[in-house]
């Protein structure tokens, strides 16, 4: 079985709060929002070694999760990708959901053995292991999810965690504007 926990105490802070202001100095200038997710996803995996990152936005009626952008470190992950988009996201089931709906990062230790997590099949099949799935927020709403995924076993530094809440509130921001 997999292992998985909710926070809201990941506080960005030290190197990780230095990276987050650099990614917003970053984002500024790019004018538009969908390329500025897509830069962000990929600076976050870069600085934190993350293998695949995509965002995820909410409907008008917030009963849908919808895939927006993604980066990926090599070809082969396509296939996770594909299989994100294929897949259907039923309204508050799986990680996604529980990050959204609960508005907390939910990490993922194993992928592959968490029976919420409904993509676990093409995550194993590309090498990914563990992840971190964050509400992508706008003030006080919640616009959408932001996963992580790598292919070590998930992340343990509170540091990672820390970090992937403050790039998801970019994106959440971003995601506002689009």
């Amino acid at each position: 079985m997999g292992s998985h926990h909710s926070s809201a105490e990941f506080k960005v802070v030290g190197p990780e709060a230095v990276f987050v202001a650099e990614l917003q100095k970053t984002l500024v200038p790019i004018r538009k929002p969908a390329k500025a997710v897509e830069k962000a996803l990929q600076m976050a995996c870069e600085h934190a070694g993350w293998d695949f990152a995509q965002a995820w936005r909410a409907d008008g009626a917030e009963r849908q999760l919808e895939p927006l952008t993604f980066w990926m470190r090599e070809p082969a992950l396509k296939a996770y990708r594909d299989a994100s988009v294929a897949a259907e996201t039923k309204y508050g089931i799986g990680l996604l959901w529980g990050a959204f709906l609960n508005s907390r990062p939910v990490v993922c230790m194993d992928l592959a053995g968490e029976p919420l997590f409904r993509r676990g099949e093409a995550a194993a099949a590309c090498g990914l292991k563990g992840g971190i799935f964050v509400p992508a927020m706008d003030g006080k709403e919640v616009m959408g999810v932001v996963e992580f995924l790598m292919k070590k076993p998930g992340p343990k530094d509170p540091g990672q965690a820390a970090m992937a809440t403050g790039v998801a509130k970019c994106i959440g921001e971003l995601i506002a504007r689009l």
